[in-house]
Parts: structure tokens; C-alpha cells; sequence
């Protein structure tokens, strides 16, 4: 499994990360949340949005991730709590 990207303390919070050889961008926006993630992967051409889904021990969407889900073409990954 590839390290987890990581922003090291005192890091450049400005230049991407890198996980196991792939780009990883962070970035913040004020907003609805589920538009907001649309329109970022849309506007870089993302290959992957990563989102945190809710409970650990059944996977169940929030408002957030359904949106996502329902209004974009990229694929999605939907990672449960750790619990």
C-alpha cells in the first residue's frame, strides 16, 4: 500500500503532496461542500475524488457524498470512519 500524502509540521502547504508516486492536491473553499468538490475535480481534470463517508461499521452516504456521487463523471472513492 502507498504512504498516505502527508504535509510534514512547518510544511509548504502550497506545493502538492505526494503519495506514492501520484499528485495529491489539498484544497479549502468556502460553500456548499458537495458543489464545491465538483467543480474543483472538474477544473483540474481530477482522477480520483476521496471522501470520507460516515459510521464504521455500515457504510452510509451523507448529503455530501451523494451529491458528488450524482453529479460527477470522475470516479469516486468513498472511505468509511475508522472505528
Amino acid at each position: 500500500m502507498p504512504p498516505a500524502a502527508s504535509i510534514p509540521p512547518g510544511g509548504d502547504r502550497r506545493r502538492p503532496a505526494r503519495a506514492g508516486g501520484h499528485r495529491v492536491e489539498l484544497r479549502t473553499a468556502l460553500g456548499l461542500a458537495g458543489r464545491n468538490l465538483v467543480d474543483v475535480a472538474s477544473n483540474v481534470i481530477a482522477q480520483l475524488i476521496v471522501l470520507a463517508g460516515r459510521g464504521s461499521t455500515s457504510m452510509r452516504l451523507g448529503t455530501v457524498s451523494q451529491h458528488v456521487l450524482g453529479q460527477t463523471p470522475r470516479p469516486v472513492l468513498v472511505v468509511p470512519e475508522a472505528g
